[in-house]
């Protein structure tokens, strides 16, 4: 009948493959193998952040064209595991707590493996906490001044894309003794679009001037909402 005809016609003009259970058997074990990857990432994301299991926010996934979360996910597009870099991100952006006026600061621990991608969800998590509010955000690095220089301008490039909302400034050896740097001269109103990265050496000096850079005014210190992130907690940990 038509479906013979059809069938035919797909030989005759060479668009049926020759071994068509073989072809379809393919396509089956293609399916499969994303399925099941699914499965795996869906996993794989339930064991690798170690955290509390009471939320204490109910943030979600920032959206719209300006959003600094968007603007780096589509930087990484190319990334296998996109996905999952959302997901991971979103955990613990979830179990941030967006007003420590109340309570203490949460803690939390993020372990990977060397060259496993962590940098990458840790831009992920600060663009989406400062498209959540946050506005002061503190790298710990190791002891080498100029790996702390590459992650930086690293991280200012992820964060600082073309459209994003915000205008990110980046804050050098922060020290409260110099007019310039000093935080009665930086906007930390949560109306206003300035966001600030300080990637530090982990130096008893620099982390002191840390210290009292942020205590130098009361009244901008309650403005700042501060995410912390030890980027190497395994060499020279603070306590």
């Amino acid at each position: 009948g038509k479906t013979d005809d059809w069938l035919n016609l797909r030989v005759d003009e060479d668009g049926w493959p020759d071994n068509p259970g073989s072809y379809w058997q393919g396509l089956v074990d293609e399916v499969w193998k994303w399925r099941m990857n699914k499965i795996e990432v869906v996993e794989r994301t339930k064991r690798s952040t170690l955290v509390d299991k009471s939320e204490v926010n109910d943030l979600d996934v920032p959206v719209g064209d300006d959003s600094c979360w968007q603007l780096y996910r589509e930087s990484i597009r190319h990334y296998d595991n996109i996905d999952t870099i959302e997901t991971e991100c979103l955990n613990v952006l979830n179990n941030l707590s967006s007003d420590t006026s109340e309570r203490d600061p949460v803690k939390g621990l993020v372990i990977g493996y060397v060259q496993s991608g962590k940098t990458a969800n840790m831009a992920g998590l600060i663009s989406m906490a400062a498209d959540s509010g946050w506005n002061v955000f503190i790298v710990l690095s190791g002891t080498i001044d100029s790996l702390r220089k590459q992650n930086q301008n690293r991280l200012y490039r992820d964060l600082s894309h073309g459209g994003c909302r915000f205008h990110w400034t980046t804050l050098e050896h922060v020290n409260p003794d110099n007019p310039d740097q000093h935080p009665s001269k930086y906007d930390f109103r949560n109306t206003s679009p300035d966001r600030f990265l300080a990637v530090c050496l982990k130096n008893k000096t620099r982390l002191r001037n840390l210290l009292r850079w942020l205590n130098a005014d009361q009244a901008k210190k309650k403005q700042m909402r501060i995410l912390l992130i030890d980027d190497e907690a395994d060499q020279a940990s603070i306590n």
